[in-house]
């Protein structure tokens, strides 16, 4: 049996790392994930689009932060869910194909490492949450001293060598990435509403487990929408 495609359209360089990481230690042999890098939020919908209609693709996603954003109207989160919805047609599409994190995939990392309740993040700010990738990663945001005697901090960016320091984490056993399986069901999975949320577990419990049925179900909210438009013009 040949594996599923999954497409993953991801916002950036720190998503990217993730399902790498997902990639290298969850996913099953029934899947193959192919990770296309947007290099920012507003570009997931036109990547969106040409992946979604390139025939290798049996599944296309789209995974962004919501940054806590939610209610903003002229946030990034909610222009790009503008756009997918003129793609797709309704809301229940773009709810399906977005895997999405409150505030941020930050979040995801840190459930590797710990129990919800120790790295719960309440903010998108890198500086007060370099203080938490710190007590996980103490290379990360590490202080040092100048000469003049002032600590300077670190702060977290997730450019590519912190990025590194939390894969390598990873690799040589540091903390197991596979607890995220775990740890990640203490988190809410309404994230347009929950600080921290996200409805990431059910595709990573999926893509772990072989699941078809999670994968089919969102092809048939896929199809409802096309059978709603079909119907439109068989009307008019």
């Amino acid at each position: 049996m040949s594996k599923l495609n999954i497409c993953l359209v991801v916002e950036g360089d720190e998503e990217e790392h993730f399902f790498e990481n997902v990639k290298k230690y969850i996913c099953c042999n029934t899947f193959e994930l192919i990770i296309v890098n947007a290099c920012g939020e507003g570009n997931i919908p036109a990547y969106f689009q040409t992946c979604d209609s390139d025939e290798i693709y049996d599944y296309v996603f789209c995974v962004y932060d919501v940054d806590n954003l939610a209610n903003d109207n002229n946030s990034n989160f909610n222009h790009t869910r503008k756009k997918l919805f003129e793609i797709l047609g309704t809301e229940k599409a773009v709810d399906a194909i977005s895997l999405c994190t409150n505030p941020n995939i930050l979040q995801w990392n840190l459930l590797a490492c710990d129990k919800l309740e120790n790295v719960a993040l309440k903010s998108t700010s890198k500086s007060e949450n370099t203080p938490l990738v710190h007590k996980y990663w103490d290379k990360i945001g590490r202080d040092s001293t100048g000469k003049s005697g002032k600590k300077n901090t670190s702060y977290y960016y997730a450019c590519k060598w912190q990025l590194q320091e939390i894969d390598d984490s990873f690799e040589y056993g540091t903390y197991r990435f596979e607890s995220i399986l775990k740890n990640g069901k203490e988190i809410a999975k309404d994230y347009k509403n929950s600080l921290p949320g996200s409805n990431l577990l059910d595709f990573l419990n999926a893509i772990h487990d072989g699941d078809i049925k999670y994968f089919d179900l969102i092809r048939s909210i896929r199809e409802e929408k096309d059978d709603v438009n079909t119907r439109r013009k068989k009307k008019n």
